[in-house]
Parts: structure tokens; sequence; C-alpha cells
């Protein structure tokens, strides 16, 4: 059960070029001086990544046993089963969605009272399995989310952003991480529209489910964007 004194987390999700990552560091600069304590999920995984692999085997079976991660591995490998052919790419994501899991209840259990920024968590992740694939059926998604929900004080911010503007931003970004950066303009504007589908698809849910969650609009400002975010922050504190 969620604690009143637990951490909130802020999880952004988007297609690949929406400003996640933008807008959530702006989050965490305009906040380092506030009253709460903004954490940088990606700042905190370096601290895993950096484990040996032996540490890190380790840590995953201390982890696994607990009842709420069970639980939400078992409706992960059923997703799994339910995406299309099982392949080791699938295996790996799902693997990858469980440990953000276990990563977000070990960050509370520590951090209670700090907001949690994350700029690609475990809806990314999710979209990420599903890749482009239009699934139909989001059942065990829908479970994992209402656990979620039971377990954790998660509020998820939906970026949105034309897909042509989506586009032309892929187009000029430095660093190349996400499919999407590979591919060219028609197979890429193919992959947008099926991504934002599926997107559509999970925020739907969130939204039937209860979940905190907040729209933004970004092709805005990135600073109107930040404040709107932080106002709503305001009302979880």
């Amino acid at each position: 059960m969620k604690s009143k004194k637990a951490c909130i987390l802020v999880e952004f999700n988007g297609v690949a070029g929406t400003g996640k990552t933008t807008i959530s560091k702006s989050l965490l600069s305009q906040n380092k001086n506030f009253l709460k304590k903004y954490v940088d999920y990606q700042e905190y995984l370096k601290y895993y990544t950096n484990r040996s692999r032996l540490k890190k085997i380790i840590w995953f079976l201390g982890q696994i046993y607990r009842p709420l991660n069970l639980k939400f591995t078992f409706y992960t490998l059923l997703f799994i089963l339910s995406v299309g052919n099982i392949t080791k790419d699938k295996l790996y994501r799902g693997f990858s969605l469980i440990k953000t899991y276990m990563h977000y209840n070990n960050l509370c259990k520590n951090n209670k009272g700090d907001i949690i920024i994350i700029d690609q968590g475990i809806i990314q992740q999710i979209i990420s399995i599903l890749y482009l694939d239009e699934s139909k059926e989001l059942k065990q998604v829908n479970k994992m989310l209402v656990h979620m929900k039971n377990s954790l004080n998660i509020t998820f911010i939906n970026t949105n952003l034309d897909v042509n503007e989506n586009i032309n931003r892929i187009g000029q970004r430095e660093y190349k991480f996400s499919r999407l950066d590979f591919m060219d303009e028609s197979n890429a504007y193919m992959a947008v529209t099926i991504q934002e589908k599926n997107h559509d698809k999970i925020r739907q849910a969130i939204s039937e489910i209860k979940i905190n969650y907040l729209n933004i609009n970004t092709s805005l400002d990135v600073e109107h964007n930040t404040r709107i975010i932080n106002e709503e922050i305001g009302k979880l504190v």
C-alpha cells in the first residue's frame, strides 16, 4: 500500500523527439533549490549500471521475491506472451521493464517525500516492447497500471507533438539512440503514427484507471510547460 510519506514519481512518456528529456532536465534545473528534494532517475541509474554483473544479479534476486515485484513480473511476462512472436529483444526489454518497477520501489523506500523525475520509464518500455505492433489487446498492461496505482505514488506527463514536427525533430537530433533515429523519413512517419496510437491506448487506460496524469503540448515553450508541470506537482506535495 502507498504511504502518505511516499516519494512522488513523475514519469514522462511520448514518442521519440517530443521533448521528454529536454523538459525533465528543465524541471530538475529549476527546482534544484526547492524545499522538496528533486531526484534525477538517470543519475540514480548510473550507480546501478556501474555495478559489476555479479552485484546486479545479487540485487535482482534480492528484489524479485518481494510480493509487489513478483506480481508485476507475472503481469509483464503475460504481456510479452500476448505481443506477437517472442524474441530475444522483447525478453530483454521485458527484463528492463521489471527492473524499472523494482528501482521505483527501491527509490521510494530510500527517498521518502522526494520527487523523482523520470524522462524514460515504464510506459516507454511498454511502448518499446510493442514497437510497431498495433496491439489491440492491452489487458495485461491494464493490470500492470492498476498494480502501479495501488503500489506507487505516480503521475504521468503525456508529451504531445504534431507528427510532422516530430519527424523534423528526430531528423535534427545530434545524438541518435532511438530506433526511429535510423529510419528514413517515410518509415519514421509510419513508426511514429503507430507508436502514437499505442500511446493513446495506454493513456486512455491511465485515465480510466484514474491514475494522475497531465497532458502537455511540447510545441509550446519549454519554460511554459515546466511551469505547468510544477503547478501540477505543487498539488501533490
